[in-house]
């Protein structure tokens, strides 16, 4: 591969790569399932990869149309923090409600109320479907800032 090729290629410098699997079944439907990999060498259309999630450690050849490389730089990583909800949000709560619940509950809403214990906040109350419901703070995703 030139160095014009290596420049265009994204696994040219890719050390991971998420390599896309599944099970398919006769009436065409795909359950699929991601493997991270190591790059060992990055040829035209496959990728030469160490599979280390296995009991052995096994190398493979996988076709570059089902990876997607990953990259990341120290700063990155370092620096990488989730955004921090702030009243007037919109945001979305995903997590149960009571301890009880067998599945997790999604609500949608704006960010009216928080409640602080100990210095930091541990419920919100969010405002959805004109209602407001109480939810544990550590579970809000950050959908709209206010702004």
């Amino acid at each position: 591969m030139s160095d014009s090729e290596k420049s265009l290629d994204p696994f040219a410098d890719a050390k991971l790569v998420a390599v896309i699997g599944g099970t398919i079944d006769s009436g065409e439907n795909l359950r699929e399932s991601v493997r991270v990999c190591s790059v060992l060498e990055v040829g035209e259309n496959d990728i030469l990869v160490k599979d280390t999630g296995t009991y052995t450690e096994r190398t493979a050849i996988v076709p570059k149309s089902l990876c997607v490389p990953i990259h990341a730089t120290f700063e990155e990583v370092s620096l990488a923090a989730p955004q921090i909800p702030q009243l007037g949000d919109l945001v979305l709560y995903y997590g149960k409600l009571e301890w009880k619940d067998k599945t997790p509950t999604r609500i949608a809403g704006i960010l009216c109320e928080l409640k602080y214990d100990l210095g930091t906040p541990s419920k919100a109350k969010v405002l959805s479907s004109g209602k407001m419901k109480e939810v544990e703070y550590s579970g809000l995703l950050v959908l709209q800032s206010k702004k």
